[in-house]
């Protein structure tokens, strides 16, 4: 018996301070540290899990990624009611056998959001097979998990989300000497350079294990009332619950993810496993670390920094990306149009301040500001561009104080250009992962 599913399409309410989602104790990020609140997930207290994974037919280029705009929301189709079906069906089993399905309410992304689609070139009844590649992934799934945020009658309102994944496997090596956990950054950007460097890491030995973006909500609109009279504590705590909750999903993600692989590839459940973060996935990897520490044995971050909140008014991105938006009291219910766009992007950045700011990290516990100390359990290693304004080089500087002051290559340049010599970088960073991961007793690739 199939879960009864019934689609939200109506536009999401703004955010307002007080308006925040249910988190629970951590479970999980060590306890010798102590336990930090996570966002808690549909279904998570039945399975035990904050998601579940759907395989998804590949080559990877069936499908594009594809940025919802600012007043859309993705009306659902086939694929968003089997996908939020599938995660139904996997609540359902863990409850008491015999149960009713559950019924439930969902909605799909919304504006701003990041999802990938089928290609129409490669859909249709006319279209050709799309052939593999000697060096495509081998397998390409899907996390997916809910968030409840109302419940009518004994039936819960979910919002889903999703994130894509792709495992590759090593390229002329047969056993994998470990695996990369890859977090890109915004958009899953810049994917040619990913490309080349996730090549040249398959052919050192590595699996590689990439999420092909952030999760699908990590850059949804969110427009945030801010009234500096009231002390900023109820706006703190709802920027700091959706800010750390887009880092949670990525965690989430990047877990279930090297769970999935490694029981796809047996192989790897007793090789190293390095945490790769780039950009966004950078700002968001010491959270993804912290919620599954004894997964990594050690750290790699590209052009990251702590801070979310600091990041979003500071960097040159935020008025393209429009992720996060600061509106004045009253605001929030205000249509955008073009001619405001300006004007809205300059409001924005007024109304940070660092009263804000410390509301937020007061409030903020999976920030990055608050978990990179620990990542001094495990080697790491920081590439940072001292010219970065997109993340701006200063919170670089902070993650690599909190982190324990790791080893750190500093580039005299600026996030795009450092994103562009990745792949001329690729044989030192292989050295280093050679020098602090890599089992003395596993012979390289080619011995």
């Amino acid at each position: 018996m199939q879960p009864r599913a019934m689609v939200d399409q109506q536009r999401g309410t703004p955010a307002r301070p007080g308006e925040t989602s249910a988190s629970v104790p951590g479970e999980r990020g060590g306890a010798s540290q102590g336990p930090v609140p996570w966002p808690a997930r549909w279904g998570d207290e039945l399975t035990g899990r904050k998601g579940v994974i759907r395989e998804v037919e590949g080559p990877v280029r069936r499908i594009r990624g594809v940025r919802l705009g600012e007043f859309h929301f993705l009306r659902a189709a086939e694929e968003e009611y089997a996908d939020a079906a599938f995660l139904a069906r996997a609540i359902d089993a863990a409850r008491t056998p015999g149960a009713d399905p559950t019924g439930f309410r969902f909605r799909p992304e919304g504006p701003g959001s990041f999802v990938f689609l089928p290609d129409p070139a490669f859909e249709g009844p006319d279209a050709k097979p799309v052939p593999r590649r000697a060096d495509d992934p081998a397998e390409l799934f899907k996390f997916i998990s809910g968030r409840v945020l109302t419940s009518w009658r004994n039936t819960p309102g979910v919002e889903i989300q999703r994130t894509w994944v792709a495992l590759a496997d090593p390229i002329g090596r047969d056993e994998p000497i470990g695996t990369i956990v890859l977090l890109p950054g915004l958009f899953g950007t810049p994917e040619p350079m990913i490309d080349r460097f996730e090549r040249s890491l398959r052919r050192r030995g590595w699996a590689v294990v990439r999420l092909l973006a952030p999760p699908s909500r990590f850059t949804q609109r969110l427009r945030v009332e801010v009234d500096p009279s009231d002390g900023f504590g109820a706006e703190g705590q709802m920027i700091a619950d959706e800010l750390t909750g887009r880092a949670a999903e990525v965690a989430y993600a990047a877990d279930a993810a090297l769970a999935h692989a490694r029981t796809l590839r047996p192989a790897l459940a007793d090789r190293p496993v390095v945490l790769l973060g780039m950009s966004g996935g950078a700002i968001a990897s010491p959270t993804a670390f912290a919620w599954a520490e004894g997964n990594y044995d050690a750290a790699v971050l590209i052009a990251g920094g702590t801070d979310f909140l600091r990041i979003n008014a500071e960097s040159n991105y935020a008025p393209w990306v429009e992720a996060i938006e600061l509106v004045p009291p009253g605001a929030a219910d205000d249509p955008l149009g073009d001619d405001k766009r300006e004007q809205s992007a300059r409001a924005d950045r007024s109304l940070w301040s660092p009263g804000l700011g410390d509301a937020y990290l007061e409030r903020a516990h999976l920030d990055g500001h608050h978990l990179a100390p620990r990542l001094a359990g495990v080697p790491t290693l920081l590439i940072h561009a001292t010219a970065d304004r997109a993340v701006p080089a200063p919170r670089g500087d902070d993650l690599w104080r909190r982190a324990g002051e790791p080893e750190r290559w500093e580039v005299p340049v600026g996030h795009e250009v450092l994103f562009l010599m990745l792949p001329g970088m690729a044989d030192r960073v292989h050295k280093w992962l050679d020098a602090n991961v890599i089992d003395p007793g596993v012979p390289e690739p080619g011995e």
